[in-house]
């Protein structure tokens, strides 16, 4: 019995240690990614935005919407590109193993 409540407690303890080198993972992460987040925002950002003025605080945000649907549609070009190419080289991969199944079961 004593061996079975060691064996316990070192289960325990295995995964409180998961449990915190878990949290210290995703802080870590949350603030890396927050710090890409803001590096974005400012990257995006034309300076201070003048709040006092509804409309030039509404045209900068469009501005920055703009900005994003650019870029957007630049990401989506290249997801295109690398779609086409993969493919290229999936069918040229596969057409030698196609060859070879011929010149095998042949």
């Amino acid at each position: 019995m004593d061996l079975l409540t060691l064996a316990l407690d070192a289960q325990r303890k295995k995964y409180e240690e998961a449990v915190a080198f878990h949290k210290k993972e995703l802080s870590a992460q949350l603030s890396a990614q927050k710090k890409e987040y803001d590096a974005a925002i400012e990257r995006y950002a034309d300076g201070m935005p003048c709040y006092e003025d509804l409309t030039c605080w509404f045209n900068s945000n469009l501005s920055f919407v703009d900005r994003l649907i650019v870029d957007k549609e630049e990401l989506a070009k290249q997801c295109e590109q690398l779609t086409s190419k993969s493919r290229e080289v999936e069918t040229k991969v596969s057409y030698p193993n196609l060859f070879l199944l011929c010149v095998v079961s042949c």
